[in-house]
């Protein structure tokens, strides 16, 4: 299944609790379809089950939005504005090629590997550009 991370980026994950069978001839057949919310079942089913799942009718299920947007709100006011931005670049610059420890436990490291590095920035501002101006609730 493909996840999304914390910048809203895809992630193949391998879901725990989801079961698959094998063929007859012993093989798995993997289908990579979006389950941000992880409940084994592909995201465009569960919109087409349930449509107030996806209000603003983009296909992607509202609840994964908010929280990918949550995550480049690095100041915490709910709005991803110019100083979430400001808010991130003052620690990644300070930290640059820096192990931190525990990961993820600096805005800097802002894809929890525990290094501060350009591909930090690169997703901070892949999300941060994704959802700038938008409300985090």
């Amino acid at each position: 299944m493909l996840s999304r991370d914390v910048a809203g980026l895809p992630e193949v994950v391998w879901p725990v609790n989801c079961t698959s069978e094998p063929t007859e001839n012993g093989a798995y057949l993997f289908e990579l379809v979006y389950d941000c919310n992880s409940n084994c079942v592909a995201d465009s089913e569960d919109i087409v089950e349930e449509p107030e799942l996806d209000m603003n009718e983009n296909g992607v299920i509202d609840d994964c939005e908010d929280a990918a947007c949550r995550a480049c709100d690095v100041n915490d006011d709910q709005m991803l504005d110019l100083a979430d931005l400001l808010t991130f670049l003052s620690p990644w610059q300070t930290l640059l090629g820096q192990t931190v420890t525990p990961p993820g436990s600096s805005p800097a490291d802002y894809n929890a590997d525990g290094t501060v590095d350009l591909a930090d920035l690169l997703d901070f501002l892949m999300c941060w550009n994704t959802y700038l101006g938008q409300p985090c609730e």
